[in-house]
């Protein structure tokens, strides 16, 4: 068994898509609520990932991609959501560093450490 193929480079984009089309479609799948947390705290770390892989495979526009990815309010509630679920806690919060004060992204950002959507 392959674990990672490196020479198919959409390979984890598939598993990315594959998984975001069970958490979305849950009912079809009857997914528990366990397994749907499970499910939507790997979609986030798996989300949150493709950063990296992008900056991989373009390592010319490293910097780029990191100013894209940090001025996206919505990118960056991403990171803290996948952070906290690595984690357990958020040392820097990516979306308080740049989002205005009562913003969503703060918003969620407040709720999720409050542990309203991760536990």
């Amino acid at each position: 068994m392959t674990l990672i193929d490196s020479k198919d480079e959409d390979s984890n984009w598939s598993e990315t898509l594959d998984l975001w089309s069970r958490v979305v479609n849950w009912g079809h799948y009857l997914t528990s609520e366990s397994q749907l947390r499970s499910q939507i705290k790997t979609l986030l770390v798996y989300m949150w990932n493709e950063k990296d892989w992008l900056k991989t495979q373009h390592p010319s526009r490293s910097k780029e991609i990191k100013k894209y990815v940090s001025n996206s309010k919505y990118i960056c509630v991403l990171a803290d959501l996948a952070n906290t679920v690595k984690h357990r806690n958020l040392t820097t919060p990516h979306a308080r560093q740049q989002a205005k004060p009562n913003t969503t992204a703060v918003s969620h950002l407040e709720e999720t450490q409050k542990g309203a959507y991760i536990s």
